[in-house]
């Protein structure tokens, strides 16, 4: 006669470790190019609540490359990425400890670039405070005055910001690398069929936070999609990424 195996009840002892774990696991260290040079970094990991809070973060942009893209005007692509930065800015304050988002900025603040930068504001507005608003020169100085500005609140290397997103992301510690325009559409019709979520159809270590992008993103191939189809009926000819054929 088989004996049912005896369930061993947790201790005391293995729930203080697990708390020990836990918290050897809350955050990690790792190293994160800063123009360059790695620096150590102590990160903590968002949860998906936390990284929507920070902003709109889109982990599978390669595979929307082969979809159809509005040229956009300078001033459009500058404003495009002032929001990107703005969003890994937030970002970084929740998930850096060490050193913290706060302690850089006061760094960045003491070094000579910036009080140079500074300077060229306070010398702009003084200077445009002596130009009429009807002068067409008045446009010229204020887009210098701008650009002096937005050099002056994103003083952090591109590298420190993409890497500390990457990582919070985990783009490279996952499969959502991996999945291209093709796999997107093939989901999302799948799951209008079987009335379930795009993520379902799509085989690979995720984490929630990059389930609901693939299902945000393979709404938007779909829609695009049916644009194509509509437009083939109505040219009466049929169309494919690469043209009508």
């Amino acid at each position: 006669m088989k004996r049912n195996k005896k369930v061993e009840l947790p201790t005391v002892d293995k729930a203080k470790n697990a708390m020990g774990l836990i918290q050897e696991n809350v955050t990690f260290l790792a190293f994160v190019p800063w123009n360059g040079t790695p620096i150590p970094c102590e990160i903590y990991m968002l949860n998906t609540v936390q990284i929507k809070s920070c902003g709109d973060f889109n982990v599978i942009e390669k595979a929307l490359k082969d979809s159809d893209e509005k040229k956009l005007s300078d001033e459009d692509e500058l404003d495009a990425i002032i929001r990107i930065k703005n969003t890994q800015e937030r970002l970084m304050k929740l998930a850096l400890v060490h050193p913290t988002y706060d302690e850089l900025v006061e760094y960045l603040g003491q070094t000579e670039v910036f009080k140079r930068i500074h300077e060229t504001i306070e010398k702009i507005e003084s200077d445009l405070q002596k130009i009429d608003k009807k002068n067409p020169e008045r446009k010229v100085v204020e887009q210098e005055l701008e650009l002096a500005r937005i050099n002056l609140g994103f003083m952090f290397p591109d590298d420190f910001m993409a890497t500390i997103t990457a990582i919070v992301l985990q783009r490279d510690n996952s499969d959502i690398q991996k999945v291209s325009h093709d796999m997107l559409l093939e989901a999302a019709c799948l799951a209008e069929k079987w009335h379930d979520r795009p993520s379902d159809h799509i085989s690979g270590i995720f984490t929630d936070f990059q389930k609901q992008n693939i299902n945000r993103m393979a709404a938007v191939v779909l829609q695009e999609f049916r644009k194509d189809q509509e437009t083939a009926q109505k040219g009466g000819s049929a169309w494919m990424r690469s043209g009508p054929v």
